[in-house]
């Protein structure tokens, strides 16, 4: 990638905590990604994210930051849970049904449309919601994080600039290169 293009950083990875790792284009908030590894070893990578308004990555499936609840549904073939908006882990996807979507760990944020007090109650806060609840519908939330998460028995390569084409390819991950 070049040195100017990779950059040691403490980033936020949720829950209060931040984490070392190395940002792939840290300065081209559309083509940034994070990268982190068990115990910092650079060997054994843990955790790929992105996050943000828009990427030129996007998932094997066609998700990316900014995919619509909606079109999140029909990439998935179905509807889905996911937990209330507005808080740390508002947004997670905890549960694809069995869809196309099945194994992404991803988080959507809602846009500033003005909920009744009834359809707050109903899309907010420590509690699962479906994706087709009227209210979440309303809300028109878009996918602002992406999390690859990572299990590697034993590392057999150290990272190179085709890791991201191997997870691509291997793990299904990523449909587009750098």
């Amino acid at each position: 990638f070049g040195a100017e293009q990779v950059r040691r950083e403490k980033m936020y990875v949720g829950d209060g905590q931040e984490w070392n790792g190395i940002a792939v284009y840290p300065d081209q908030p559309d083509k940034r990604v994070e990268v982190f590894w068990f115990e910092e070893d650079p060997k054994r990578v843990q955790m790929i994210q992105i996050h943000g308004e828009a990427s030129q990555w996007k998932t094997a499936q066609g998700v990316s930051l900014g995919t619509t609840l909606v079109e999140l549904e029909k990439l998935n073939g179905k509807p889905f849970e996911l937990l209330g908006l507005g808080w740390d882990f508002g947004g997670g996807v905890t549960d694809w049904k069995g869809g196309a979507l099945q194994g992404l760990t991803m988080r959507v944020d809602s846009t500033t449309v003005e909920l009744t007090e009834a359809e707050s109650s109903q899309v907010l806060g420590d509690q699962t919601v479906k994706s087709d609840n009227p209210a979440m519908r309303k809300a028109n939330p878009s996918v602002s994080k992406i999390t690859v998460i990572l299990s590697l028995p034993e590392p057999k390569a150290s990272p190179s600039p085709s890791l991201f084409r191997r997870l691509g390819k291997g793990f299904r991950i990523f449909a587009n290169s750098l």
